[in-house]
């Protein structure tokens, strides 16, 4: 999408040049400003598209977060919970319960680190500054 985006701004900017010669500066001051008003619209859409992304990402980790961690935490919290109530009935099935909690929130934690491993962008080993001549 940011391509035709350029292309269309780049349209605009080729046609409001070719205008500015056509006329012989006659309207310099209004090309100038048509040229400005067009910079400010493209810098105010920018600033929009970015803060639109940065919101997407936000929801996205929110929806990992909640789907991956959250469910993880609150089955655990429950069999804990069933294992409490069990301890002075049934102290082998408690124990089970607990170790099965336990086994269920190490996976959690993978599922973490998972998690987080995706959401991080990738590294790059290489960073290239272009210097203008």
């Amino acid at each position: 999408m940011d391509g035709w985006i350029i292309i269309y701004e780049f349209s605009i900017l080729i046609y409001c040049i070719s205008n500015y010669l056509e006329s012989g500066m006659k309207n310099s001051t209004f090309v100038i400003s048509i040229l400005f008003n067009k910079l400010n619209k493209d810098e105010q859409f920018h600033k929009q598209y970015k803060y639109m992304s940065q919101l997407e990402e936000r929801n996205k980790i929110a929806q990992e977060i909640h789907d991956n961690i959250g469910h993880t935490l609150s089955g655990g919290i429950m069999q804990l919970e069933g294992a409490k109530l069990l301890l002075d009935i049934d102290l082998p099935k408690s124990k089970s319960m607990v170790q099965s909690t336990i086994n269920v929130l190490r996976e959690g934690m993978d599922n973490i680190r998972i998690t987080l491993k995706n959401i991080k962008p990738p590294f790059q080993s290489k960073i290239v500054l272009l210097k203008e001549k």
